[in-house]
């Protein structure tokens, strides 16, 4: 019988092995980042103290309609190579979400290797990652009004209260987990980030880590933005005029970032080459989901949703009743609206329309859900 949960001590560097194994790393690169995170936030699924399968996961909550909604983001998802095509990946995915489920994160989210292995757990397309490059000449000279500074430790702690108290305006953003801040700050390959700071009004109101990544053998790279935020449209010109600056010994910037990002949208001229880096998945892990999220404040209504759910963890008939903001979910209902758990996790985000629900066969009925869940396309920033 499998057994699930954290890796006892001593299988920890066969879980570490086969991880490796998986993504094209060392034993010592994956022991190294299980030693960062906590192995509170490994999983490994074993039979007779030999590890089959294993995985990460990280309790961060994810914006949607407003509201921050307890998530657990998953990665390394990796099975053993001489056990593969053996169900192993899907039991492993089936108890990491009935853990998720009672440990109150109502959803999960990941980026997909391997998508029908997720969509048969519940996992939809519910979110965008897009990778954007700009020519440095391009950006122009901008705006030095202000003038960007050298963050230092004592920044670190404000901008994480930054960062956490802004995640919600973003349908998309994480709130992040101190192991992403680290993965930002201190890349665990390739050259040293530099942490760059703007002031406005006596407060840090803006931030940029960025670093050179040469090309090839030359002196000339690429500036490569690995978080960027801006709190008001002065600092983000400023940020952009940074870069230019940077610029004299490199061709491109290159960042993360979404066509609805205000990072992007300041820019004077679109010369910008974006493209899409993948579409993150979501399952809902407990149907109380949709009372966790936000909607419009005028909104209101009441749903009967019909829901079919393979691993029956939201299985069944409830209604949804949607006033102030705030949406309530009890059981029963006549199920007018009826949905696979993956068309509701794309209708959750505002990702799909009920159109595109009904055509990838995951529902019908779901007008008036998709109304009361529609907004800006969901995206991020962060990889995991």
């Amino acid at each position: 019988m499998p057994r699930f949960g954290v890796p006892e001590e001593s299988l920890r560097p066969a879980w570490a092995g086969l991880l490796a194994e998986a993504f094209g790393l060392s034993g010592a690169d994956v022991a190294g980042i299980a030693a960062k995170l906590g192995y509170d936030h490994c999983r490994a699924l074993s039979v007779d103290d030999q590890v089959m399968a294993g995985l990460l996961v990280l309790p961060i909550r994810l914006s949607v309609g407003g509201a921050l909604v307890p998530n657990a983001a998953i990665g390394l998802v990796g099975v053993a190579i001489d056990q593969r095509r053996r169900g192993y990946a899907s039991q492993l995915m089936a108890a990491l979400l009935a853990e998720s489920r009672d440990n109150g994160q109502y959803v999960s989210t990941l980026y997909a290797s391997n998508q029908p292995l997720y969509r048969a757990a519940g996992y939809e397309q519910a979110g965008s990652a897009f990778r954007a490059s700009v020519s440095v000449p391009a950006i122009g000279l901008g705006n030095h009004e202000l003038r960007a500074r050298r963050l230092n430790a004592e920044d670190e702690p404000v901008i994480e209260a930054i960062h956490a108290a802004s995640a919600v305006e973003t349908p998309g953003f994480f709130e992040r987990h101190p192991y992403q801040w680290e993965r930002i700050r201190r890349p665990r390959v390739g050259p040293p980030a530099l942490g760059l700071g703007i002031e406005e009004g006596g407060r840090l109101r803006g931030w940029l880590y960025v670093r050179h990544v040469p090309l090839g053998n030359g002196p000339m790279g690429t500036l490569e933005v690995l978080d960027v935020y801006a709190q008001t449209r002065l600092v983000a010109l400023n940020l952009w005029a940074t870069l230019a600056d940077m610029g004299t010994m490199a061709r491109t910037v290159v960042f993360n970032t979404a066509p609805n990002d205000p990072f992007y949208q300041v820019l004077p001229h679109p010369f910008v080459e974006m493209t899409l880096f993948e579409n993150w998945m979501l399952r809902v892990t407990d149907i109380r989901a949709l009372e966790q999220r936000g909607y419009p404040s005028t909104a209101r209504g009441v749903i009967d949703l019909d829901v079919e759910d393979p691993l029956r963890l939201c299985h069944g008939r409830y209604r949804l009743t949607v006033e102030g903001g705030r949406g309530r979910v009890q059981p029963g209902g006549n199920g007018d609206c009826r949905l696979h758990v993956r068309g509701l996790a794309s209708l959750f985000t505002g990702f799909a329309s009920a159109r595109q629900v009904e055509l990838a066969g995951l529902g019908e009925g779901a007008e008036s859900l998709a109304e009361l869940c529609a907004g800006p396309l969901p995206w991020t920033r962060d990889r995991y």
